[in-house]
């Protein structure tokens, strides 16, 4: 099992969401590229802009 699948999995126990959605957000946002940038700055797998990203607590959206 990859870290991204691993994250994703604990995502979904975590907030209580169906693994499949999470994994389609994660699909759909950056083709699962832990380097991925969007031009408005969303960051990542999950495309987390950096304030979203701090004020949800995520440390390193790379694993989610």
């Amino acid at each position: 099992m990859t870290i991204i699948e691993e994250s994703i999995q604990a995502a979904s126990r975590k907030y209580n969401v169906d693994v499949n959605l999470v994994r389609a957000v994660a699909k759909r946002e950056s083709q699962f590229n832990r380097w991925a940038k969007s031009p408005k700055g969303a960051m990542e797998v999950m495309q987390l802009m950096p304030d979203t990203a701090r004020a949800m607590g995520v440390r390193d959206s790379r694993h989610m």
